[in-house]
């Protein structure tokens, strides 16, 4: 007897955790193409681009970033390699030291590439697409930030 209600109470405690995690909503996954085709149409609209300029701009835009993307990464790779293992003085210095010239090298892309830029579009319409990019990370964060998560499309 005692055996059967334990098997019950068992059989129970799964059905009602079964029938609450089904109740659950399942976070939608990030979406790099989603991600990249909602910044590029708010920066789009922001810029006041036609078809030709987006098609001119985004391609240069996203070559940058990209390369920028690769900086970063070495420059987060440094960092954690210098918490990992037991540096000295010297180490920290060299260390710093790359962590400077990659930010030059990043620095130096923007030039590049923004001389790029408006060689394909105005100058006027670069920096308004540089300041919607600004405002666009601004608000994803704000998203984020939300008690709720961020809010659902609809």
């Amino acid at each position: 007897m005692m055996k059967k209600n334990i098997f019950a109470i068992a059989l129970l405690c799964m059905l009602f955790s079964s029938i609450a995690m089904y109740g659950q909503e399942k976070k939608p996954r990030f979406s790099p193409e989603k991600y990249k085709a909602h910044m590029e149409k708010f920066i789009g609209e922001k810029a006041g681009f036609t078809t030709e300029e987006a098609q001119k701009f985004f391609p240069i835009y996203h070559k940058l970033r990209s390369e920028q993307r690769t900086i970063n990464k070495e420059i987060t790779q440094l960092k954690r390699r210098c918490k990992e293992e037991v540096q000295d003085e010297n180490a920290y210095q060299k260390i710093l030291d790359k962590i400077g010239e990659l930010k030059i090298k990043s620095a130096q892309l923007d030039n590049e590439y923004y001389k790029l830029m408006y060689k394909a579009i105005s100058a006027e319409k670069v920096f308004k697409a540089l300041n919607a990019e600004d405002r666009f990370h601004r608000n994803m964060v704000r998203t984020f930030n939300r008690p709720n998560g961020p809010r659902k499309s609809k």
